[in-house]
C-alpha cells in the first residue's frame, strides 16, 4: 500500500510565521523597556539639575556653555590684537608703510 505523502510546506510556513511573531513581540517588549529606562533616566537627570540650580550652582551643561562663551569672547578679543610682539616695532613698521593701524584681515 502506498503511504499518502503529507504536504509539509504549509506546516513549516505556519511555524516560521509563529516564530517571527514571537520574536517581534519579544523585541517590542525589549524596546518598550529600553524606552521606559531612558524616560526614567531623563526624569532623574532633570530632578538632579533642578536641585543643583536651586542651590545656586551651575549644571554641567551650564558650565559647558559658559566655557564656550568665554572661549568665543577670548578669540574675538585676540583678533583685534596685533600679531607683532613689540608695540615700538609695530609703530615703526606702520610708519614705514604709511599706515595708522593694521587691517585685521
Amino acid at each position: 500500500a502506498e503511504t499518502p505523502s503529507r504536504d509539509w510546506s504549509g506546516v513549516i510556513a505556519a511555524k516560521r510565521e509563529e516564530k517571527a511573531k514571537k520574536k517581534e513581540k519579544s523585541q517590542k517588549e525589549v524596546d518598550e523597556a529600553a524606552a521606559e529606562a531612558k524616560r526614567q533616566e531623563l526624569a532623574e537627570r532633570a530632578a538632579k539639575n533642578a536641585l543643583i540650580r536651586k542651590k545656586g550652582k551651575m549644571t554641567k551643561k551650564d558650565k559647558y556653555k559658559a566655557a564656550k562663551e568665554a572661549k568665543k569672547a577670548e578669540s574675538l578679543n585676540q583678533q583685534g590684537e596685533s600679531k607683532i610682539p613689540s608695540k615700538a616695532l609695530e609703530a615703526e613698521a606702520l610708519a614705514a608703510a604709511g599706515m595708522e593701524k593694521l587691517d585685521p584681515k
